[in-house]
């Protein structure tokens, strides 16, 4: 019996082995056939041709950096910063105090089912 299972054992490994080999000739003709495809398509790429398009893009985004800070220049308009800073404070207290006072009108309110039931039992 131990004759028989060393066999078996011998006969998996050479499967395995056999397997193994064969996974890595397939591999290699992959490898090969990736390549060459590779090589095929970067013939239809003109490193001078990108090279000048990413010029291009560079020099179109100056242009947009340009004319954006044109149109932003301070055409002499004297902003304090702090005076606006408070006028937001006070437009955002005056909100707070609003919704404040929304919800307190909304608590001292009767829901309408209340109402109907407090006249039904005056009714009564």
């Amino acid at each position: 019996m131990d004759n028989y299972m060393g066999q078996q054992m011998t006969l998996d490994q050479i499967a395995f082995t056999k397997d193994n080999i064969q996974n890595t000739l397939d591999m290699g003709r992959a490898m090969k056939e990736a390549t060459t495809m590779q090589k095929e398509m970067m013939k239809g790429v003109n490193i001078d041709e990108l090279e000048d398009i990413r010029d291009e893009m560079e020099e179109m985004t100056y242009q947009t950096n340009e004319i954006n800070e044109m149109l932003n220049r301070n055409w002499g308009m004297e902003v304090n910063e702090a005076e606006i800073e408070q006028e937001l404070r006070d437009l955002d207290s005056e909100y707070f105090v609003q919704q404040l006072n929304a919800g307190d009108q909304q608590k001292n309110e009767v829901p309408s089912y209340l109402s109907e039931l407090a006249k039904n039992k005056q009714t009564n």
